[in-house]
């Protein structure tokens, strides 16, 4: 069973901090599993690190174990190919979490935040023992601004071997975030085996 939650906390220029979202997503997918203890769900959480990660143009990600006769072997996920959703041939493959002003609900139709004024890349972590995968963010105001929505841009390469950018997640706050100017957000993005 896969799980999202997006998690919202602001910092106020005087040092407070308040969590204003902890928003949990039903799971996307059933699986014949729960997570936690087995080796099924740590291979899940690495594989998808794998795939999901921050990975320069060129580079090559993937996971290492120990076969059933107890050699060594490598598998890779992401590399420098061309032509593949996951592939790095194309460019940097920096995802972004983007921040926006627009309350309207979120569709299957969104292709981008409805009212966006700040895109930025995002740090990545792979988390073995919580067998979880995130994507976080930190932005400064600097003029005052009403966050109302968040979402999560992949960069993907296409079948042309062009790095294309898609929205994977639009998420609308409710209520909104007022930031005065030097406020600072975090957003992370927590997708739990």
């Amino acid at each position: 069973m896969f799980s999202k939650s997006v998690v919202v906390e602001v910092v106020r220029r005087d040092g407070r901090r308040e969590v204003v979202v902890v928003g949990d997503v039903e799971p996307d997918v059933e699986s014949g599993f729960e997570g936690g203890g087995d080796l099924g769900t740590l291979w899940l959480v690495r594989i998808l690190g794998s795939v999901f990660a921050n990975v320069a143009r060129g580079a090559w990600v993937g996971v290492s174990f120990t076969d059933y006769g107890g050699a060594g072997r490598s598998q890779w996920f992401v590399g420098d190919v061309g032509g593949s959703f996951f592939g790095s041939g194309c460019g940097d493959r920096v995802h972004a979490i983007g921040f926006g002003s627009s309350d309207v609900p979120p569709s299957e139709s969104d292709y981008r935040l409805l009212g966006e004024f700040a895109r930025v890349d995002s740090s990545f972590t792979v988390d073995e023992t919580g067998y979880a995968v995130s994507h976080s963010v930190m932005y400064t105001a600097d003029v005052a601004r009403v966050v109302c929505e968040v979402g999560l841009y992949l960069r993907v390469c296409d079948s042309d071997n062009a790095l294309r950018t898609i929205l994977f997640d639009r998420t609308v706050l409710s209520p909104c975030v007022s930031l005065n100017p030097g406020d600072t957000i975090g957003v992370a993005y927590v997708f739990r085996v």
